[in-house]
């Protein structure tokens, strides 16, 4: 028997961006936020005291489209894939942003949350 359909799918079909996650790993999520906001707040000079906000947007970042895209990249190059349509995050919440990429990321690597810290994204390895 063939494989699932989901499996042969190029990533881009069918692609809904009403992502629903499974939190069963809140401590993969905890990372990868963590993460993402220390890369922001010491690469792209956001406000620490921003991420208190439990509403963040993206968009309140203040990011310009390269800032953001930047980001972006250095999770692919250290994820080895790219995330797909990277602009759409800028309608994001901030969680939800985070939790999208976490799914991206999973998705990647058989359902498996890498150890991110060991790959260097953490503030200052950039």
């Amino acid at each position: 028997m063939g494989a699932a359909p989901f499996e042969t799918a190029p990533l881009t079909q069918g692609l809904c961006y009403d992502f629903q996650f499974d939190f069963a790993d809140p401590a993969g999520l905890a990372m990868l936020s963590t993460l993402i906001r220390d890369y922001l707040i010491h690469n792209a000079k956001v406000a620490p005291a921003l991420f208190e906000q439990p509403d963040l947007k993206v968009a309140d970042l203040a990011l310009d489209s390269l800032g953001l895209v930047e980001m972006l990249f250095e999770i692919e190059d250290r994820c080895g894939f790219q995330i797909e349509d990277p602009m759409r995050f800028r309608e994001m919440g901030f969680t939800e942003m985070v939790a999208a990429i976490e799914a991206e990321i999973r998705e990647h690597h058989g359902g498996q949350m890498p150890d991110l810290s060991s790959m260097g994204l953490a503030a200052g390895q950039a």
